[in-house]
Parts: C-alpha cells; structure tokens; sequence
C-alpha cells in the first residue's frame, strides 16, 4: 500500500508537471502562429505591391516598345536624297524588339507574384484559423482543467475506495479464523 502510493502520488505530480508544460507549449504556438499569420499577411501586401509594379512597367516597357519603333520608322527620313539617320533605325528597331520582350517578361511576373499572393492569402487564412484553434485549446487545459492537487486528491481517494474493501476482506478474515479456532461449547 505504501508502494503503491508513493508511485502514485509521483505519476500524478509528473502528468500535473506535463499538464502544465503542454499548457505553456501550446500558449508559444498559438503566439507563433498568430506572429506568422501577420507577417504572412504583411508579405502578401508586398507581393501585390510589387505584381502591380511588374503590372505597370510592362505596360510602360510595351509603350516604350511603341515608341522606339516609331522613332526608327522615322529615321528613314529623306533630306534632299540623303537619309543620314538611316543607321540609327535598325539600332531603334532592335531596342523595340527587346523593350516588347521585356515588357512580356514583366508581365508575366506579375501574373506569377498575383497568383503567389492569392496563394500567400489562403496560407495566411489557414495559419490563422490555426491559431484560433491553438487558442482555444489553450483555454482548455491546464489548470483550468485539472486544478494543482486534483489529480493528486483523485489518487488518494481511488486508493482509499480500494482499501475499503481489502481491510473489510482482511477483518472478516480475522474474525472467522477466530471463530474457528474458538473451543466447542459445552
């Protein structure tokens, strides 16, 4: 019996001392999560503002395209039979080309960073609903749960409700073996 509660009374000090490392371990991760769903949302902000600017210097890179095509078309003017700015048309019409490319290429980043953007969202959507539930499971355990001791008083009563039983086996045990050792009445 003194075993027995000496074991007891330590697994229960060490769930409570578990109850409650769980308890801390859960407040960091709910904190954590909560800390990630805001830089997840302060990096999705980011994202879009630099999908709109790839957005808007292709656009600008289309018209600048445009209008180097334009200007080498124009260097094929004719001054008195002469074209003295036809060498500066091909370089102009060379700079379009790439200026239409790279402005291909900047559009299709900013369709890559909208669709990580929109990715990023949903992932902060979920890292938040993450730590709401974290939260909600912090508010359900540790001492608000189980109260320092309780585990502790539960034992001794269990063992005590155990006991019961055994002393009462163990008396009539006793007082039947009295009765039987008693001498035959007369």
């Amino acid at each position: 019996m003194a075993i027995a509660l000496a074991v007891g009374l330590d697994a229960t000090g060490r769930i409570e001392r578990l109850i409650d490392s769980l308890s801390s371990t859960l407040d960091a991760a709910a904190a954590a999560a909560r800390s990630s769903a805001t830089a997840l949302t302060s990096l999705q902000d980011g994202v879009k503002q630099g999908s709109a600017g790839a957005a808007n210097a292709g656009k600008l890179t289309e018209q600048a395209s445009t209008t180097s095509g334009e200007l080498g078309a124009a260097m094929s003017l004719s001054l008195l039979g002469a074209q003295p700015l036809l060498p500066l048309a091909g370089q102009f019409g060379d700079l379009s080309t790439q200026l239409r490319s790279l402005s291909s290429d900047l559009r299709s980043i900013g369709t890559a960073l909208d669709t990580s953007g929109k990715d990023l969202g949903h992932v902060q959507v979920d890292v938040q609903s993450l730590a709401t539930r974290l939260e909600a499971l912090t508010s359900r355990t540790g001492a608000e749960v189980v109260p320092a001791g309780t585990l502790r008083l539960a034992f001794l009563g269990l063992l005590l409700w155990l006991a019961i039983p055994a002393v009462g086996a163990l008396a009539l045990g006793v007082t039947l073996l009295r009765l039987g050792r008693a001498p035959p009445s007369a």
